[in-house]
């Protein structure tokens, strides 16, 4: 395998949240021959709810596509090195938009912390879901 970045988002910098973008933090792990060899942890500066909500209490905001400037731009360019991002939910768009800036998105409902999902990524036995999204009270368009 060669070296490859994984994206995951937290709020506590342990576990995989549900909502890409009400996390806190994205882990952005390395890998390096089947190894973890890094991970940096950056603040959520750059998501709808960070930039115009903010993160205290967001967990009971909805939200509708296209509202605001909801766009996934700023997510992708924080995480514009990466391969991967793995997540426990996100919507449709959000994967449309990743694969279009060539960034692979995966749901897993595997339980385990994030370092223990990755390691379960990287021997290659990481269940994946392949339906989008993320438990908001919206529809998809």
């Amino acid at each position: 395998m060669a070296t490859k970045k994984i994206a995951v988002p937290t709020d506590d910098q342990v576990e995989i949240t549900d909502h890409v973008g009400k996390c806190r933090y994205l882990a952005v792990y390395t890998i390096s021959e089947e190894q973890i060899v890094g991970r940096e942890i950056i603040e959520n500066k750059f998501t709808y709810y960070a930039l115009q909500q903010g993160l205290e209490g967001c967990d009971d905001a909805g939200h509708e596509p296209g509202m605001g400037d909801h766009s996934h731009a700023a997510l992708i360019e924080a995480i514009k090195d990466c391969d991967l991002l793995i997540s426990r939910g996100f919507g449709r768009r959000l994967k449309e938009d990743f694969a279009r800036a060539g960034i692979n998105a995966y749901i897993t409902d595997e339980p385990g912390t994030m370092d223990e999902i990755i390691a379960k990524y990287v021997d290659g036995d990481l269940t994946v879901v392949n339906t989008p999204g993320c438990g908001c009270d919206h529809e998809e368009s």
